[in-house]
């Protein structure tokens, strides 16, 4: 191409069978797409195997070199989410399945205070040992959870009443209660 310039190739998505192509091609896409705005920044990569999102697909601030956001795609499904705020720093940095939070859950303040590190089981439940801060770094969890039921640990003051409600603390105690006995579960001796 004359200056330089690489040839622009036009991706679309079939609506048949949700591959991308090359416009006007039968094959699916293999390769990287990559958009720049006028004065020649990146403004976003993403990479394609056999017509699906497959590697890192990245979004940058308008400098065209801080990213914005990172994906992470296996084979159509996005499988990790990071964030960036526009210093550089790093805002979240999440696993994902099916397009929702599954795994390692983190969040940091702009400050790169770490805000929130948790695991999350099936509908986005809390699992393992969360812990949560506020902006000023005050803590407001560092509990136990167990597929979204609180076990043990510290809590704000605020959700005590939502603990109490869903069973989970003593209201007479404020302890944990006992787990909920599952379907055919032999009632425990007292």
């Amino acid at each position: 191409e004359p200056g330089g310039f690489p040839k622009r190739y036009d991706v679309e998505v079939s609506e048949s069978d949700g591959l991308t192509r090359l416009k006007g091609e039968t094959e699916p896409f293999s390769g990287q797409v990559v958009m720049r705005n006028k004065e020649w920044k990146m403004g976003y990569l993403a990479t394609y195997l056999e017509g699906k999102q497959h590697g890192p697909e990245i979004r940058f601030y308008p400098d065209g070199v801080t990213m914005k956001t990172w994906f992470d795609w296996v084979d159509g499904e996005k499988v990790r989410h990071r964030d960036f705020y526009e210093t550089g720093q790093i805002q979240r940095d999440a696993m994902m399945k099916d397009g929702i939070a599954y795994g390692r859950h983190r969040r940091w303040g702009e400050n790169g205070l770490l805000r929130f590190d948790g695991n999350f089981t099936d509908n986005i439940q809390w699992h393992g040992h969360i812990r949560d801060r506020d902006a000023d770094g005050n803590v407001l969890w560092d509990a136990i959870f167990e597929n979204g039921r609180y076990i043990s640990g510290v809590y704000p003051k605020s959700e005590e009443e939502n603990l109490i409600k869903g069973g989970m603390l003593d209201p007479d105690t404020l302890q944990p209660t006992a787990k909920p006995k599952k379907a055919n579960q032999e009632p425990r001796n007292k």
